[in-house]
């Protein structure tokens, strides 16, 4: 077994990756007290009229583990680091597509991600997404003083969702 195998095979063993999310109008995120200031996040949501609020999390298992490494090979850490976000993604683009197979229509398209972080959307919404998610109860997802995600391997995103005759080419963002 490779060293990349093992590190691999260690991160998937420690990781219990969990997601969850939820569909609101546009008028109901606003209606949550979220404020998604920023342009860019704007422009993304323009011709929306839903959004799905998506969460995903490897749990703290990965973090300890990264932890524990991070004394004996910080070297074998920055790998287990790396498979790690990997393997995050992987479970955001997983959630992400399975909201596309839920929602059969034709006629809706789901857009691209975007997250907390990107362009001038803030982290400081963390707080409020993951209450309206329920993300603390139902996956152990919370956020630090500076509003980064705990466990450290995890993911949010918005994801707009409008019919195809508003689409201007594509999936866009």
């Amino acid at each position: 077994m490779s060293v990349n195998d093992k590190i691999s095979s260690e991160v998937n063993t420690a990781a219990n990756p969990m997601s969850v999310y939820k569909i609101l109008s546009i008028e109901e995120i606003h209606n949550c007290s979220m404020i998604l200031s920023g342009n860019d996040i704007a422009r993304y949501l323009q011709d929306c009229t839903h959004a799905a609020l998506l969460a995903v999390t490897l749990g703290s298992g990965v973090d300890r583990l990264i932890m524990q490494t991070e004394h004996s090979d910080m070297a074998n850490a920055f790998l287990m680091d790396s498979f790690a976000s990997r393997l995050a993604e992987q479970t955001m683009e997983n959630l992400h597509q399975s909201l596309r197979t839920i929602i059969k229509d034709n006629q809706i398209l789901i857009k691209s991600r975007f997250s907390p972080g990107f362009g001038d959307l803030p982290l400081n919404i963390h707080p409020q997404f993951l209450k309206i998610l329920d993300a603390g109860r139902k996956i152990g997802l919370g956020f630090t003083e500076s509003f980064l995600l705990t466990p450290r391997k995890s993911i949010t995103a918005i994801a707009g969702i409008k019919t195809k005759d508003t689409d201007k080419g594509g999936e866009g963002n």
